[in-house]
């Protein structure tokens, strides 16, 4: 993996991972904070596993 995916990915993770810490916080359901910011179940599941699978890695 180059260099650039390399950071792309790591930027990306950090913005899910902030996502994912915000819907903690809101005290919300994960359906009901998901139809308020517009981000579909699926995704944000997705999301969360990516996040767990790299912090397991590090």
């Amino acid at each position: 993996m180059n260099e650039i995916t390399k950071i792309k990915n790591e930027v990306k993770l950090k913005q899910w991972a902030e996502m994912i810490q915000q819907r903690n916080e809101s005290g919300l359901t994960v359906a009901e904070w998901c139809r308020q910011n517009g981000i579909n179940l699926k995704t944000y599941y997705y999301r969360l596993k990516r996040v767990r699978q790299a912090v397991c890695i590090t």
